[in-house]
Protein backbone atom coordinates (compact mmCIF):
# COMPACT_ATOMS: atom_id res chain seq x y z
CA UNK A 1 0.00 0.00 0.00
CA UNK A 2 1.35 3.69 -0.76
CA UNK A 3 -0.09 6.66 0.53
CA UNK A 4 1.11 10.56 -0.22
CA UNK A 5 1.76 13.29 1.76
CA UNK A 6 1.72 16.15 -0.51
CA UNK A 7 3.06 18.47 2.28
CA UNK A 8 5.45 16.43 3.29
CA UNK A 9 6.67 15.29 0.06
CA UNK A 10 6.65 11.63 0.99
CA UNK A 11 4.81 8.16 -0.21
CA UNK A 12 4.55 6.04 2.80
CA UNK A 13 4.62 2.57 1.92
CA UNK A 14 2.79 -0.34 3.76
CA UNK A 15 3.52 -4.15 3.69
CA UNK A 16 1.10 -6.42 3.63
CA UNK A 17 -0.37 -8.21 5.21
CA UNK A 18 -2.20 -4.96 6.68
CA UNK A 19 -4.62 -4.79 9.74
CA UNK A 20 -5.67 -2.26 11.85
CA UNK A 21 -5.35 1.45 12.30
CA UNK A 22 -1.75 2.54 9.48
CA UNK A 23 0.13 5.54 10.25
CA UNK A 24 3.11 7.26 9.38
CA UNK A 25 5.39 5.50 12.29
CA UNK A 26 4.34 2.11 10.94
CA UNK A 27 5.35 2.78 7.37
CA UNK A 28 7.45 -0.49 6.63
CA UNK A 29 9.36 2.55 3.91
CA UNK A 30 9.50 6.07 2.89
CA UNK A 31 10.55 7.73 -0.27
CA UNK A 32 10.86 11.62 -0.25
CA UNK A 33 11.55 13.91 -2.61
CA UNK A 34 14.73 15.19 -4.19
CA UNK A 35 14.24 17.65 -0.94
CA UNK A 36 11.88 17.70 1.53
CA UNK A 37 10.51 21.00 2.32
CA UNK A 38 6.94 22.19 3.67
CA UNK A 39 7.28 25.14 1.68
CA UNK A 40 6.80 23.26 -1.66
CA UNK A 41 10.13 22.76 -2.72
CA UNK A 42 10.24 20.26 -5.57
CA UNK A 43 6.72 18.24 -4.36
CA UNK A 44 4.92 14.94 -5.59
CA UNK A 45 2.54 16.08 -6.82
CA UNK A 46 -0.69 15.10 -5.08
CA UNK A 47 -2.09 12.36 -7.91
CA UNK A 48 1.29 11.04 -9.42
CA UNK A 49 1.74 7.74 -8.58
CA UNK A 50 1.31 4.37 -10.54
CA UNK A 51 1.60 0.80 -9.49
CA UNK A 52 0.54 -2.64 -10.12
CA UNK A 53 3.53 -3.39 -12.85
CA UNK A 54 6.63 -4.89 -13.68
CA UNK A 55 8.56 -2.34 -15.54
CA UNK A 56 11.68 -4.64 -15.94
CA UNK A 57 10.17 -8.17 -16.13
CA UNK A 58 12.00 -9.46 -12.58
CA UNK A 59 8.93 -10.39 -10.60
CA UNK A 60 8.65 -7.60 -8.60
CA UNK A 61 6.08 -4.63 -8.90
CA UNK A 62 7.67 -1.15 -9.54
CA UNK A 63 6.24 2.50 -9.02
CA UNK A 64 6.41 5.58 -10.60
CA UNK A 65 6.07 8.65 -8.47
CA UNK A 66 6.02 11.74 -9.99
CA UNK A 67 7.27 15.40 -8.98
CA UNK A 68 6.33 18.03 -11.03
CA UNK A 69 7.75 21.14 -9.50
CA UNK A 70 11.32 18.84 -9.97
CA UNK A 71 14.25 21.62 -10.87
CA UNK A 72 16.78 19.94 -12.56
CA UNK A 73 20.20 21.87 -13.54
CA UNK A 74 19.74 25.34 -14.59
CA UNK A 75 15.92 24.55 -14.83
CA UNK A 76 13.06 25.93 -13.22
CA UNK A 77 9.70 23.23 -12.89
CA UNK A 78 11.06 21.63 -15.63
CA UNK A 79 9.18 18.47 -13.71
CA UNK A 80 10.25 14.49 -13.53
CA UNK A 81 9.11 11.22 -12.95
CA UNK A 82 11.13 8.48 -11.03
CA UNK A 83 11.06 5.14 -11.35
CA UNK A 84 11.35 2.97 -8.34
CA UNK A 85 11.85 -1.00 -8.88
CA UNK A 86 10.66 -3.68 -6.46
CA UNK A 87 12.34 -5.74 -4.38
CA UNK A 88 12.73 -8.46 -1.24
CA UNK A 89 12.69 -5.61 0.77
CA UNK A 90 10.46 -2.29 0.10
CA UNK A 91 12.35 0.57 -1.57
CA UNK A 92 13.01 3.45 0.80
CA UNK A 93 15.07 6.55 0.68
CA UNK A 94 15.65 9.64 -1.62
CA UNK A 95 13.80 9.71 -4.47
CA UNK A 96 17.53 10.51 -6.47
CA UNK A 97 18.90 7.83 -5.00
CA UNK A 98 16.43 5.15 -4.83
CA UNK A 99 14.69 5.55 -8.62
CA UNK A 100 16.28 3.74 -11.18
CA UNK A 101 14.89 5.73 -14.53
CA UNK A 102 13.96 8.98 -14.93
CA UNK A 103 11.95 10.80 -16.94
CA UNK A 104 12.63 14.71 -17.01
CA UNK A 105 10.66 17.96 -18.97
CA UNK A 106 12.83 20.25 -21.25
CA UNK A 107 12.39 23.43 -20.29
CA UNK A 108 11.22 25.73 -16.93
CA UNK A 109 7.47 25.01 -16.48
CA UNK A 110 6.97 21.74 -18.22
CA UNK A 111 5.65 20.02 -15.21
CA UNK A 112 6.83 16.39 -16.97
CA UNK A 113 5.44 14.21 -14.59
CA UNK A 114 2.24 15.90 -13.25
CA UNK A 115 0.27 12.69 -14.42
CA UNK A 116 1.79 8.89 -14.75
CA UNK A 117 0.68 6.07 -15.73
CA UNK A 118 1.58 2.15 -16.44
CA UNK A 119 0.59 -0.52 -18.95
CA UNK A 120 1.86 -3.02 -21.64
CA UNK A 121 1.18 -1.61 -24.92
CA UNK A 122 3.30 -3.15 -26.84
CA UNK A 123 2.61 -6.95 -26.12
CA UNK A 124 6.14 -8.02 -24.61
CA UNK A 125 6.65 -8.64 -20.86
CA UNK A 126 7.67 -5.49 -19.94
CA UNK A 127 5.33 -2.85 -18.73
CA UNK A 128 5.66 0.84 -20.14
CA UNK A 129 5.25 4.32 -19.01
CA UNK A 130 3.00 7.45 -19.42
CA UNK A 131 4.71 10.52 -17.99
CA UNK A 132 2.54 13.78 -18.91
CA UNK A 133 3.85 17.29 -19.10
CA UNK A 134 0.70 19.52 -19.63
CA UNK A 135 3.15 22.69 -19.60
CA UNK A 136 5.53 21.30 -22.60
CA UNK A 137 5.47 23.91 -25.15
CA UNK A 138 4.80 21.90 -28.72
CA UNK A 139 6.27 24.87 -31.51
CA UNK A 140 4.48 27.92 -31.68
CA UNK A 141 1.83 26.26 -29.01
CA UNK A 142 2.41 28.09 -25.53
CA UNK A 143 1.64 24.93 -23.13
CA UNK A 144 0.45 22.87 -25.31
CA UNK A 145 1.55 19.96 -23.67
CA UNK A 146 2.81 16.26 -24.04
CA UNK A 147 2.98 12.99 -23.12
CA UNK A 148 5.93 10.05 -23.73
CA UNK A 149 5.51 6.64 -23.52
CA UNK A 150 8.44 5.23 -22.33
CA UNK A 151 8.35 1.77 -23.36
CA UNK A 152 9.98 -0.81 -20.78
CA UNK A 153 12.23 -2.00 -19.81
CA UNK A 154 13.50 2.11 -19.01
CA UNK A 155 17.13 2.69 -17.35
CA UNK A 156 18.75 5.72 -16.81
CA UNK A 157 17.51 9.53 -17.75
CA UNK A 158 14.87 10.29 -20.49
CA UNK A 159 14.49 13.60 -21.52
CA UNK A 160 12.07 15.10 -23.31
CA UNK A 161 13.35 17.98 -26.25
CA UNK A 162 12.04 21.15 -28.12
CA UNK A 163 11.02 18.65 -30.85
CA UNK A 164 11.08 15.51 -30.16
CA UNK A 165 10.13 12.80 -27.29
CA UNK A 166 13.39 10.71 -25.61
CA UNK A 167 15.08 8.09 -27.84
CA UNK A 168 13.44 4.70 -26.86
CA UNK A 169 9.72 6.44 -26.03
CA UNK A 170 6.91 7.33 -28.50
CA UNK A 171 3.91 9.64 -27.09
CA UNK A 172 1.41 12.48 -28.27
CA UNK A 173 1.95 16.22 -28.69
CA UNK A 174 -0.65 19.42 -28.21
CA UNK A 175 -1.84 21.66 -31.03
CA UNK A 176 -3.48 24.37 -28.69
CA UNK A 177 -2.06 26.94 -27.44
CA UNK A 178 -2.98 26.26 -23.24
CA UNK A 179 -4.05 22.66 -24.30
CA UNK A 180 -2.43 21.38 -21.40
CA UNK A 181 -2.35 17.62 -22.60
CA UNK A 182 -0.59 15.21 -20.51
CA UNK A 183 -2.21 16.86 -17.51
CA UNK A 184 -3.64 13.56 -16.65
CA UNK A 185 -3.41 10.52 -18.21
CA UNK A 186 -3.57 6.77 -17.75
CA UNK A 187 -2.89 3.52 -19.65
CA UNK A 188 -6.48 2.20 -19.12
CA UNK A 189 -6.50 -1.56 -19.50
CA UNK A 190 -7.72 -4.05 -22.64
CA UNK A 191 -10.64 -2.17 -23.66
CA UNK A 192 -10.71 -3.91 -26.79
CA UNK A 193 -9.90 -7.52 -25.96
CA UNK A 194 -6.81 -7.92 -28.18
CA UNK A 195 -4.44 -8.59 -25.43
CA UNK A 196 -2.58 -5.22 -25.34
CA UNK A 197 -3.23 -2.42 -23.03
CA UNK A 198 -4.96 0.92 -23.92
Amino acid sequence: LAVLSAKLSTVYLFEAPLSGALTKASASATLSSVSVSVSGNEPICEACLANGFDNNNDGYDDLIVGTDHYNSTAKTDDGSAWVVRGKSSLPSGVLKTVATAQVVGYANSDAAGRSVGAGYVDGDSYADLLIGAPGFDVSVYTNAGAGALVYGPATGTYALTATSFPAGTGGFAGTTASGAMGTAGAIVGDLDGDLFDD
